[in-house]
């Protein structure tokens, strides 16, 4: 059985738990989920992709997968937040994406599939005879 405590000075919860309860869902957060979706109109329910309705980005899309958190995550999220705020159809966002290019060949074994291969990524002719768009 879980119990919790408040550390010193009341800014901390410690909570222990069993080696049972660690393998299931947290009844706690299944909770609070509920609660967040009853609270919600259906035209909220509704997942909402990479640009919200409002123009925010959304960071938590699943859509991008671990990219806005992963070892190029500033990179990422400076070059897609110039993107969306681009008045030039993203011509002014060469330096992020540099960035953001540069730091996804430097995390190849992160971000590359194991056939991908420097001839995909430069931009060079393959064996099939087919040309790949240059990422630099």
């Amino acid at each position: 059985m879980s119990f919790c405590r408040t550390g010193e000075e009341g800014k901390d919860k410690i909570v222990f738990t069993t080696e049972e309860e660690l393998h299931e869902p947290s009844k706690d957060v299944l909770r609070y989920i509920d609660v967040l979706i009853q609270g919600l109109d259906s035209k909220e329910r509704e997942p909402e992709g990479f640009v919200q309705k409002n123009g925010d980005l959304n960071w938590g899309c699943s859509c991008l997968g671990s990219l806005p958190t992963g070892p190029c995550g500033l990179d990422f999220r400076e070059f897609q937040t110039c993107l969306n705020n681009s008045k030039e159809e993203g011509v002014d966002c060469f330096e992020p994406w540099q960035g953001f290019s540069k730091c996804i060949k430097e995390n190849a074994e992160l971000y590359l599939k194991p056939d991908d291969t420097d001839d995909a990524v430069s931009g060079e002719t393959t064996s099939d005879n087919s040309t790949n768009k240059n990422l630099t």
